[in-house]
């Protein structure tokens, strides 16, 4: 049961990311995606790999990317 609370939270701080992000704010974006490392690790690494292609590509672009793992997921 608990471990389904974390991976529940860890969701959520993805979709928080793709808020945060699309708002601009890469620092709590990458912040939240980083609090989902112990919990999801196949989803941590994704989100790691979007949140790393920043220099590449607009904040929204990333948004979109984070959102989408966020839909996939569930």
């Amino acid at each position: 049961m608990r471990n389904e609370h974390l991976e529940a939270d860890a969701l959520g701080n993805i979709y928080r990311a793709a808020y945060y992000m699309a708002k601009g704010d890469r620092e709590l974006a990458t912040s939240l995606v980083e609090k989902t490392r112990g919990v999801l690790k196949s989803l941590n690494d994704k989100a790691q790999k979007v949140i790393d292609c920043k220099d590449e590509n607009s904040d929204r672009f990333i948004a979109e990317q984070l959102l989408d793992l966020y839909l996939n997921f569930k």
